[in-house]
């Protein structure tokens, strides 16, 4: 069970809050509200204080009057992370909920154990949105609400979805308080619109963004907050142009062609977003795709990059292999796999002409150098410039790159530059940390979640001070205070900037943009407007903790209109427009397949006056046998999940979903009739339901075969017979 109960408080809940803190606490203990306060002046901190004086509504279980809580995050690194801060702050009961743990195929019984033990529930949006459509917890059940980064609760974002719950609740007077915290009001690029902007936030969340009094209690809160030396660092994108570069891209160009020719035989093809166009099967698709990353990874930089990035590919096509269904399929990955240690070694045999005994090993400084590109060694010469015999103990440095490929292709330049530039070897300890991007439980995600546990966990103890992370750790994720953080790849929207800016934490911080040096002046512009529009949030915020009017039913009410209107069940579960396409896809995956093939929806696109309706048609397993028919919208995406809300519906009333409109499982289906068919078996102590067979249990009944049915195949030029075989029940 993911949850403790801390008898002994910590040194930290022992800190004496800010002024500004017990300030935003008593504005938030009286109503909904935003907080905005930069990175690293203790947004959090508000929050356990806040969940403390709402504990006493926690003592109780719901059935006994009790509330309960929920911190809601958006990623699964955050959720862990405040669940730790959680157990170690407080001596609340601290829940830790997220796919991982498998909580989408938990029972009504595990999950009213959890609420039942747990008074703080920890997870990532999407959990807590199903929780709450599938009846589990009511919204009035919760006393306080806390979404962590809640900058991203627009359009259908989980977080979104959930103040739709809150909207939604019959009882206003018993509405939990909501929390939302963030040093980022502004997702992506809408610098023109902030004041509309920070409107619809502050209606979605039925609350006004507060944040410090005055600017003089702002400048108290930047001296706890980030405020890093800012650095542009240029390379030319001017460099030697080696002749094997050319010769590769010829030959993955001449691999893509055969790849694309390649027979997988029947394969089901894939829809695309638009429904206009059939994909390429995702077998293929997925060679292509890392193929072009390899070339990234070579243009970027460089040959000897190349040289290690190739293994990536190799690595994942031999998983591939071994994974494969079909013999055709794993002579592709074979043929392909041939491909990369081909190119493999042209690039060694490449970098071994600079050496004059062929016995040496590729790994020099020179080579490394003149066979990196100008991007790669600014990074090898900054690195040499700042950390040349430094202390390891004062060295905490983040490098933020975008690919998953990346991180681990500069790390491993990082190391071998290290381990032979004397004067680094001592100094720097590098490692890397990368986002996951499978949903589905399996090795690699449990390696992978191992690997970044570990890393961060090194960095954060002191045994590694360079780490090279994707945007994983950009948002919330506490690390030390790290006094350098470069910004490696090209910084693309508002919140990446502060984000990746906020992690620089010390006081004496360095925080370094790259760019090339033709992009130099439209990078400067894009840093002053990203400056400017910072500088415009804040006037347009300080002061606004004093008394103000809450926002107006209006503007909330434009932010929750509904697509289609929301579907109640007898029990009380909602199907929301936003759920409909993911439960439909639940629904077909657990529908009965062979090994042959997948059980999924179909939908064709159908325009009429410039509008668009889909024609669902459901797979034979399903109890719909006929064409559902969507209404007419501007958008594709509204017209499939028009279909689909029509499809649960109908499911629905068929008894293929339950009444937490989940998808009825063969254990609840024999369970449903097993008192009229089975009410004799009780006799016998014998549960219908439970597995027959397994290593925790025994088969009670022996299964025997006639031997007339044993290699009872047709021969040629033989007389066959069919025969019919009715059995009908005598009870």
């Amino acid at each position: 069970m993911a949850s403790v109960n801390t008898n002994q408080t910590s040194d930290k809940t022992l800190m004496e809050p800010r002024r500004y803190q017990i300030e935003l606490l008593n504005y938030v203990m009286q109503r909904n509200a935003i907080i905005y306060l930069p990175t690293g002046a203790g947004k959090t901190y508000i929050a356990i204080m806040a969940l403390k004086r709402f504990s006493h509504q926690m003592q109780e279980t719901i059935e006994n009057g009790g509330k309960r809580a929920v911190f809601m995050c958006n990623t699964i690194e955050l959720a862990r992370q405040q669940a730790i801060e959680l157990k170690r702050c407080t001596n609340l009961n601290v829940g830790f909920y997220i796919g991982e743990r498998d909580v989408d195929n938990w029972s009504p019984r595990k999950w009213n154990d959890e609420i039942k033990i747990n008074q703080v529930l920890v997870g990532t949006a999407q959990i807590f949105v199903d929780i709450i459509s599938q009846n589990y917890i009511k919204i009035t059940d919760l006393s306080v609400v806390i979404i962590d980064e809640c900058h991203h609760a627009r359009n259908n974002h989980p977080m979104h979805e959930f103040m739709r719950h809150y909207r939604m609740a019959a009882d206003k007077s018993q509405l939990p308080r909501v929390i939302g915290l963030t040093g980022v009001l502004i997702k992506g690029n809408k610098l023109n619109k902030i004041r509309e902007e920070l409107e619809n936030l502050e209606a979605i969340f039925h609350g006004k963004i507060v944040t410090v009094g005055s600017m003089e209690e702002y400048q108290n809160v930047m001296a706890f907050s980030t405020k890093p030396t800012e650095k542009l660092v240029t390379y030319t994108s001017q460099t030697h142009i080696f002749r094997l570069v050319g010769t590769i891209k010829n030959i993955i160009k001449e691999c893509d062609v055969m790849v694309n020719q390649w027979d997988l035989g029947a394969i089901k093809v894939k829809q695309s977003k638009n429904l206009g166009s059939l994909r390429q099967p995702n077998k293929k698709v997925f060679i292509t795709n890392l193929l072009n990353d390899f070339v990234y990874q070579m243009d970027e930089f460089g040959l000897y990059a190349a040289a290690i990035a190739i293994m990536s590919p190799i690595i994942e096509f031999e998983l591939k292999k071994r994974a494969a269904e079909t013999m055709v399929l794993r002579n592709l990955y074979r043929y392909v796999i041939s491909i990369c240690e081909k190119i493999r070694h042209m690039i060694i045999d490449e970098l071994k002409e600079e050496i004059t005994d062929p016995d040496d090993a590729y790994n020099t400084l020179d080579i490394i150098l003149n066979y990196s590109t100008s991007k790669m060694r600014s990074l090898l010469l900054l690195t040499k410039e700042l950390f040349s015999n430094k202390d390891p103990a004062e060295i905490h440095c983040l490098i933020f790159v975008e690919r998953r490929y990346t991180a681990k292709c500069v790390y491993y330049v990082l190391q071998q530059y290290i381990n032979l530039e004397p004067i680094l070897t001592k100094s720097l300890r590098p490692q890397f940390m990368v986002g996951r991007n499978s949903v589905v439980p399996s090795i690699e995600s449990l390696l992978y979640q191992k690997w970044n546990n570990t890393a961060i966990e090194s960095f954060r103890n002191g045994d590694c001070n360079l780490l090279v992370c994707s945007n994983v750790l950009e948002e919330g994720i506490d690390v030390q205070a790290c006094n350098y953080v470069f910004a490696y790849d090209p910084l693309k929207t508002f919140n990446s900037y502060v984000q990746t800016k906020g992690r620089a934490r010390s006081s004496d911080a360095l925080y370094a943009i790259f760019t090339d040096k033709s992009d130099e002046v439209s990078v400067v512009q894009k840093i002053k407007g990203y400056q400017e529009a910072h500088k415009n949030i804040q006037d347009f915020l300080i002061g606004r903790i004093l008394d103000q009017d809450e926002p107006k039913e209006q503007d909330i009410a434009e932010q929750f209109k509904d697509l289609i209107t929301p579907f109640r069940t007898q029990s009380g579960a909602y199907l929301l427009a936003s759920n409909a396409l993911p439960l439909l896809y639940r629904y077909c995956a657990l529908l009965p397949t062979d090994a042959f093939g997948v059980a999924t929806p179909w939908f064709n696109k159908q325009t009429t006056d410039d509008l668009i309706h889909v024609a669902l048609q459901m797979p034979l397993q399903s109890s719909i046998k006929h064409t559902i028919m969507s209404k007419k919208y501007r958008t594709v995406k509204q017209a499939q999940i028009s279909a689909a809300f029509e499809a649960c519906k109908t499911l629905y009333e068929q008894g293929e979903l339950n009444e937490r409109l989940l998808p009825v499982t063969k254990t609840e289906c024999v369970a449903k009739v097993s008192e009229e068919l089975f009410s004799h078996w009780k006799k016998f102590n014998d549960n219908v339901t439970s597995k027959t067979a397994g290593k925790q249990q025994r088969r009670l009944y022996n299964h025997r075969y006639p031997d007339e049915l044993y290699n009872a195949v047709p021969k040629i030029k033989e007389l066959c017979y069919a025969y019919k075989i009715c059995a009908y029940p005598q009870f």
